[in-house]
Formats: structure tokens, sequence, C-alpha cells
């Protein structure tokens, strides 16, 4: 998921957290090359609905494509766009599985530092949100704290 705060709410840490889920947060400015629908998934399928609405129009000349063609058109895009393939494809090219911390260079998040929020001080932090402490299935992972590993959130 990006970064942004109405993504990370306590009901959705808990609800991760009791289902055994991981929550992985993108830095600002860089979802486009790091999501991996972005990346392998999205594009094949505009091509592909351009295709078929191409071909329908040709098959219906003078013809408008209505609300009640577009469902069909879609599924013929979205059966030849969404493959095991390229959902592989888009975890590997992002480096989110397997991991891959070189897949970015430092460069590739300048745009992050722009908003990018202070770490807040433990100490003098006051806040009404209880810290909620999630368990990983990664035992190197220190579950006490907000791991960042090169643009990567994960908690």
């Amino acid at each position: 998921m990006d970064g942004h705060a109405s993504h990370k709410s306590l009901e959705a840490i808990i609800y991760a957290r009791d289902n055994g889920i991981t929550l992985i947060t993108l830095p600002p400015h860089a979802t486009h090359k790091m999501q991996p629908l972005d990346r392998t998934f999205f594009k094949s399928l505009k091509v592909n609905y351009n295709r078929a609405a191409d071909s329908w129009m040709t098959s219906n000349p003078g013809k408008r494509i209505t609300f009640f063609e577009m469902a069909g058109l879609f599924q013929v895009a979205y059966n030849r766009a969404a493959t095991v393939e390229k959902a592989v494809t888009g975890f590997r090219v992002t480096g989110i599985w397997p991991f891959n911390d070189d897949i970015f260079s430092d460069e590739d998040f300048a745009a992050a530092e722009v908003t990018e929020e202070p770490e807040p001080d433990r100490a003098s932090a006051t806040t009404s949100i209880p810290t909620v402490l999630i368990q990983t299935a990664t035992p190197s992972i220190d579950a006490d704290r907000q791991v960042r590993i090169r643009g990567f959130s994960a908690f």
C-alpha cells in the first residue's frame, strides 16, 4: 500500500495482525515503480481493451460503444492480460518477491524526500493512539519497530 495516512488506521493494523498479514507501505512518489500491478498488468489491460474496442468498432461501423458492450470488451481484455506470469513478474521487477534490495538506487527515492515526515521522537511523542506490535513471520525482523529497507516499510 502507499503511505497515505488514510491507509494506516489502527483498525487496519489490528486486522492485519489478527490475520497474519504483514503490511508493507511504499514511499511517496515511487509507487509507479514499486506496485506490481502498475509495472506488469495495467498497461497490458489497457492495450488489450483498446484492441477489443477497435475490433468491436470495426465490426459495428457507425455505432458507439455503450455501457452494455463495455463489460464484454473488458472481459476479453482481462482474459488476455491477467496471467500468472504477469503476477510473478510484477513482484520480481519491483523487488518485493524474491526480495531484491538492489532493484532501485537512492536516486529513485529522491522525490519522497520532499514529503517525508520525520520519525517521531518516542520520548517526547504524545499521542492517544496506542502502539500496536505485529508479529511477523520473519524472525530476523525486530517486531518492536517499523522496519525500513531502502524505501519499503514493513509493520
